[in-house]
């Protein structure tokens, strides 16, 4: 039901300016060469300008190509386009033809943008060309009549007629339809009328700062398109859609000096990235104006902003949602000190809003249930005004409950937000009214909790969650943070709250948009009901046995040893079946040689991930030796770097081979500490991550052949070069270090090896709920239990199936296979008896029923081949 404020606003205009394009851009005096819009497009170091002259041409042969296609007054068009001049030519045109644009939450995945779609049955699509093939395979958009595959950094349809005629509307006529995320993860539909965004477009541009010489880097796409329906200049930011806090302030402020920028306008997490640059190098010469928003503004965000701009400038928060836009504001220059537990100030309303604070103890249904709080005291945020958008979509379930129709007929939204005012009239935010904790005396805010856990040092960031009646307080620690210290400063800070427990997290998860507010469901989901304790405060032991301790804990040398031999054994004797020799008596001080120095490898491996992992592994496992300071990760460093030079040294002094690939595997072990450098990649496909270190597993295999290769008599193999499949260099290709080892027995041994080492990895992470800790990524976490467990038995397989393929050519009996088939089946029983099963007591014990298959292998390899062959 459209809001009488929104009705109001409409009835001067005529049925011709009701269309939002010929009331803003269409009917605008800009001048046509004026730059409408600077963008980067991708590859590119320098900025484009789009003029509003060419602006206007390109929405008027995009409306020509609508119309062409039928597409007009009343229809869907949904535009999948990134932020950039296409996208906003496709807006305008779509509006100028009478039809309205539906827009997806980006982060949401296909799955919701399927849904949406579902939901919506748009007549046309705007799909990068870059994504064309991807979207093609969407039953969802092959379903839709007209599909326009457009490449971003060109003009859109070149060479066709420009169609400036403007499609009357009614106000009512919707101009957009926007499918957000939602607090339950479902699409919901926010629909806005042209009269809606006509009165968006006013309440945005009442700050002095919006004038028309003014130009705005805004990191959200409704807000370059309420700059260029003001006839201002906007400067596109380089950064992903839906990923805004991906995006890198490095080149966010080369465009600001290029392009001049007076005004940039976004949330809370990009800003302080920015400001980070702006305190250490200075900020553009031209900015004046930031304004925030988006999520929570903590005062201290607002103060670093303004204090980076100049005298003149100001620093705002802006306070709104998706239907209300904006609400409140707040000047940094009017901010006052206040303590955490008043909660965060907001502001002053916006002009044309009007509000209530309703009791938050009862859901009212409708507006007779509801009361309004005394003043000074905490209630629930309801607005109404020209610009809170009224409409619901009915095929939202339950969501009517956000909109309250009082006696009058004017239509309230409700913000689900809890604050109250002062006698100045600011608002102060307490929290989200859902997120509040039920204790059995009293009621907690999480914002005044949250706050007061932030100003104690060596916190990054705060949450309050509510389990079982009680209240927990998880913790983000800063990196060098001294975590009982830590603890109990904050047991002190929270004890006005009743807080029952401080649970660390080693990295709280975040909104994936802006990266700005913690994603509470998923924390919840995170933790388990009894997440990992701080051990008690002990003076460590002497260095030694601290290092002892610590071997027995992270790196068992007996276990290590017993897997090294196994591993060259079976390595050093299929080279040998495969050249059909016996075990040569140069061969073998090779081969120990070898064993030291992969237990050397493993070492310094282990090293490695103790640094990679630290942040995580310090607040999941505080009960580990390292964890607890006995051992520092100094002292790693020190024992790995004496340990490389011990593997150069024993590599060089024994031949030039084994040097090469001894120098090769310590630099995918360097490329493995630093996760390839695309770790944030990484980390989202743990299949993929698993896969690119066990294949370290191979390359040690790899070597081993090389070394035992090079310390036989060339007499002994020089007659392997072309008829048994060996190329020394692949026709020179490689160097010489990896001559020898690429025939492709040896090849798919390898693959082997790597196959059963990666399902003992597989194994080892896979956990139930009770054992899984915060942010430690597993298996059966990613995958589920039933698919972690198949993932085991696949890889295993797999493994088998290469030995097979090598069996011709290393001489492998076939009763080698059965009795492999034999270990695969019954560690599959007894995986299927876990998981029908699935004790914490049970799946500890699942890595080492796993590795019956590579053992068992390996034993019956080597009495083959050692004994037998």
């Amino acid at each position: 039901m459209p809001g009488r404020f929104a009705t109001m606003y409409s009835m001067a205009l005529t049925a011709l300016e009701f269309n939002c394009y010929q009331a803003t851009l269409g009917a605008s005096k800009v001048a046509p060469e004026k730059v409408a819009l600077w963008h980067l497009p991708d590859k590119k170091n320098i900025d484009q300008a789009v003029t509003y002259g060419e602006l206007r041409a390109e929405i008027h042969r995009v409306a020509f190509s609508l119309r062409q296609k039928g597409i007009g007054y009343g229809d869907k068009v949904l535009v999948l386009l990134p932020m950039s001049p296409a996208l906003y030519s496709v807006m305008f045109a779509v509006a100028m033809v009478g039809a309205s644009s539906v827009f997806v939450d980006p982060v949401g995945g296909a799955a919701r943008l399927m849904a949406a779609l579902g939901d919506a049955k748009p007549r046309a699509v705007f799909i990068p060309t870059g994504v064309a093939r991807f979207f093609r395979l969407l039953p969802g958009v092959r379903d839709v009549p007209c599909v326009f595959f457009v490449n971003i950094d060109q003009s859109l349809f070149p060479g066709v007629p420009e169609d400036r005629e403007i499609c009357p509307v009614s106000p009512d006529d919707a101009i957009s339809l926007v499918y957000t995320t939602g607090s339950t993860g479902a699409p919901k539909p926010v629909r806005r009328s042209h009269s809606d965004m006509l009165a968006m477009l006013a309440a945005l541009n009442q700050h002095p700062a919006k004038h028309s010489e003014a130009v705005d880097l805004p990191m959200w796409p409704n807000l370059v398109f309420d700059a260029l329906c003001h006839g201002r200049t906007c400067v596109i930011p380089a950064a992903t859609s839906g990923r805004l806090a991906l995006s890198s302030p490095d080149v966010l402020i080369g465009q600001m000096e290029r392009c001049g920028v007076t005004m940039w306008i976004g949330p809370p997490g990009p800003l302080e990235k920015l400001l980070d640059e702006f305190e250490a190098h200075g900020s553009p010469r031209a900015l004046q104006h930031i304004f925030v928003g988006g999520a929570l503004v903590p005062p201290r965000v607002l103060r670093r902003a303004q204090n980076c701009l100049p005298l003149e400038g100001e620093a705002v928060a802006v306070y709104g949602s998706t239907e209300a836009d904006p609400v409140a504001t707040l000047s940094a220059r009017d901010l006052v000190e206040t303590p955490a537990r008043v909660g965060v100030p907001i502001g002053r309303l916006h002009p044309n809003i009007r509000l209530r604070l309703v009791q938050p103890d009862v859901e009212a249904s409708e507006w007779s249930g509801a009361r309004d709080v005394v003043p000074g005291e905490v209630g629930e945020i309801w607005v109404t005004g020209p610009h809170v958008n009224t409409f619901l979509e009915p095929s939202d379930p339950g969501g009517h409950s956000t909109k309250m129709v009082d006696p009058t007929g004017v239509v309230w939204h409700r913000m689900g937000d809890l604050a109250w005012q002062d006698n100045q009239q600011c608002l102060f935010l307490m929290g989200r009214w859902a997120q509040r904790v039920q204790l059995a005396e009293r009621v907690l805010d999480t914002i005044p909790v949250e706050l007061t856990a932030l100003e104690v040092a060596g916190v990054k960031r705060a949450a309050l969650l509510g389990r079982n009646m009680e209240a927990w307080v998880v913790v983000e620690p800063t990196p060098h943070a001294r975590l009982h210290e830590v603890q109990e400063a904050l047991i002190r800070a929270l004890e006005p709250f009743s807080v029952t427990r401080v649970v660390f997290h080693p990295q709280m998860p975040l909104d994936a948009r802006h990266m700005s507010r913690i994603d509470l469901q998923s924390l919840t989901l995170d933790l388990p009901d009894d997440p990992p304790r701080l051990p008690p405060l002990a003076s460590p032991p002497p260095f030694l046995e601290a290092l002892r301790l610590y071997l027995r804990e992270r790196f068992p040398l007996l276990q290590t040893l017993i897997g090294v031999l196994l591993m060259v054994a079976t390595d050093g004797l299929a080279t040998l079946a495969l050249i059909d020799q016996p075990l040569h008596r140069e061969v073998l001080p090779q081969m120990m040689i070898v064993v030291a120095i992969f237990i050397g490898v493993f070492f310094h491996l282990r090293v490695f991930d103790e640094h990679k992992d630290w942040a995580v592994d310090r607040v999941a496992f505080p009960e580990r030796i390292l964890s607890r300071g006995w051992v520092t990760l100094r002292q790693l460093r020190f024992l790995a770097a004496g340990v490389i030079v011990s593997e150069i040294l024993l590599a060089a002094t024994t031949s030039l081979v084994l040097l090469g690939w001894t120098l090769v595997l310590i630099a995918y072990s360097w490329l493995m500490l630093r996760e390839f450098y695309v770790g944030d990649w990484l980390k989202r496909h743990l299949v993929m991550y698993g896969a690119s270190h066990m294949a370290i597993i191979s390359l040690m295999s790899l070597a081993a052949y090389g070394a035992i290769l090079d310390a036989l008599p060339w007499s002994v193999v020089s007659h392997l070069s072309g008829a048994q499949g060996f190329d020394a260099t692949l026709h020179g290709v490689l160097p010489a270090l990896a001559s020898r080892v690429w025939h492709p027995g040896l090849l798919l041994f390898a693959g082997m090896n790597f196959c059963l080492i990666y399902s003992l990895e597989v194994a080892r992470k896979i956990r139930t709920p009770e054992l899984e800790r915060p942010q430690v990524d597993t298996y059966s976490r990613r995958l589920g239990i039933p698919g972690a467990l198949v993932l085991v038995l696949a890889t295993q397989c797999s493994g088998l199936a290469m030995l097979a393929l090598a069996s011709s050519a290393l001489h492998v009996p076939w009763g080698v296979f059965l009795w492999g088939g034999l270990t695969i089946a019954f560690v599959a029983v007894r995986y299927g008896m876990f998981y029908l099963n699935p004790t914490p007591a049970a799946s500890k014990r699942l890595e080492a029923t796993g590795a019956l298959t590579l053992v068992n292998l390996n034993v019956a390899l080597i009495l083959f081949w050692g004994v037998f062959r």
